[in-house]
């Protein structure tokens, strides 16, 4: 009887060791992830993609910025320059993150899909490292 009693503290122990770690994994990135990124285009270097929040001051750039706005729900909105006019086109679709590889995917309901590896995330800057397909 003893011997049944450890088998299933064992057991549970496990169980409620997974579903911590499940918990885990659905708060990988920290709240300020939720909010409006833009792009810094003065700021890349090395295939590195500078993303700012859109509090910070950016100066006047021909053409304007592209930008990417992260939601809880796991869905995103790519904001862009329309090709034919100074117009910006909006774009949604889905985002998700692996932590173990620091792997951003973006898939745009165009059938788009932009893979970026996280070098940093900060509340006031991002540094994305495009992944090639």
């Amino acid at each position: 009887m003893k011997q049944y009693k450890i088998s299933f503290l064992l057991i549970l122990l496990f169980a409620m060791l997974g579903s911590c770690k499940s918990q885990q994994e659905q708060t990988v990135v920290p709240d300020y992830f939720y909010q409006t990124w833009v792009h810094s285009l003065e700021e890349d270097n090395d295939s590195v993609v500078v993303m700012r929040n859109e509090q910070f001051d950016f100066p006047v750039i021909r053409g304007g910025r592209s930008a990417l706005t992260f939601e809880k729900d796991g869905t995103v909105k790519k904001r862009e320059m329309a090709p034919n006019d100074g117009h910006y086109l909006i774009t949604e679709g889905k985002w998700s993150y692996i932590p173990k590889n620091y792997l951003l995917k973006v898939e745009l309901e165009d059938g788009r899909e932009e893979e970026y590896t996280v070098v940093v995330m900060k509340e006031e800057i991002m540094k994305l490292k495009e992944v090639a397909n």
